[in-house]
């Protein structure tokens, strides 16, 4: 392969017509950048590498499945996605769920001129929630920090699973607001 083929599209477009080698030019190119992507939004280094094959995986299946690439130029952002979603959904088998990650990713945009370790961001959010009111603070440590469900808390609370959904809802909404109304959040 021509070794000063740098552009994703072209590089997509060989994909898609079955040059392995292509891909694995544009693997190398975003490596790093999508690992560090990707480390940022899961808690250890295994799940990171765990997520960052699993998406590559996913995108190449669907460069090779598709009957012709949409937006070849934008293969990035595309994998960035890909990784999200990939991301999201161990979080979600882990009972974490995207309300913290969304926090938490927040936290690390907010701060990008004092970069915020794992511990201090937990910290943080786990602070947000102390100052929701008691009920939906409690709703949202177990659901989100805890990974029980709904029905699960219901049944630990005594009570109906349409209250701990209400409390859960408001207490989401909430604790959104108050990471706004933060200094960190503040726009």
């Amino acid at each position: 392969m021509d070794a000063n083929i740098h552009n994703d599209a072209e590089l997509v477009m060989r994909v898609w017509q079955g040059n392995t080698e292509a891909f694995d030019m544009l693997f190398k190119k975003y490596q790093r950048n999508l690992h560090y992507l990707v480390r940022g939004w899961v808690s250890n280094l295994q799940d990171a590498e765990d997520c960052c094959q699993e998406a590559l995986i996913k995108v190449y299946a669907a460069m090779r499945d598709r009957k012709e690439p949409r937006q070849p130029e934008n293969f990035w952002p595309y994998l960035k996605t890909i990784a999200y979603n990939t991301s999201m959904d161990l979080h979600r088998s882990h009972g974490k769920f995207p309300i913290i990650l969304e926090l938490t990713e927040k936290l690390k945009i907010a701060d990008n001129s004092n970069p915020i370790d794992e511990t201090e961001m937990q910290e943080i959010v786990e602070n947000m929630i102390d100052k929701l009111p008691k009920k939906e603070a409690l709703v949202i440590r177990m659901y989100y920090l805890e990974g029980k469900g709904v029905d699960e808390i219901s049944e630990i609370l005594n009570f109906g699973q349409p209250w701990v959904s209400k409390r859960k809802k408001r207490g989401e909404k909430l604790l959104k607001k108050l990471f706004k109304n933060s200094e960190i959040g503040g726009e």
